[in-house]
């Protein structure tokens, strides 16, 4: 998990993922999440998680015609999907004493 890249595509959608290889004209990720906006109790949006092609098997390869713009996620996100798809469990801040 050492390349994580948020991808705009020309669909639309937005799509979280940790890039294992990439060519001159494709990315190919793996632990792929979409980015959905989700309502919270106070009326205010909050970014979800949505699996993205959930029923494929393995990385999924994305053709750079299809990207808009991708980059590095911000820090909470990044954190929230670090969480997600870790193999290693941290304890929450305060709880070690």
């Amino acid at each position: 998990m050492a390349n994580i890249k948020l991808f705009k595509l020309i669909t639309g959608e937005e799509v979280l993922g940790d890039i294992v290889k990439q060519t001159d004209d494709t990315f190919t990720i793996e632990d792929t999440v979409a980015i959905v906006m989700q309502p919270m109790q106070d009326g205010r949006l909050s970014p979800g998680f949505f699996p993205w092609l959930a029923m494929f098997d393995g990385p999924k390869t994305i053709k750079e015609r299809d990207v808009i713009c991708y980059g590095s996620p911000e820090a909470q996100l990044l954190s929230a999907y670090q969480s997600m798809f870790s193999k290693i469990i941290t304890p929450k801040k305060g709880i070690i004493v």
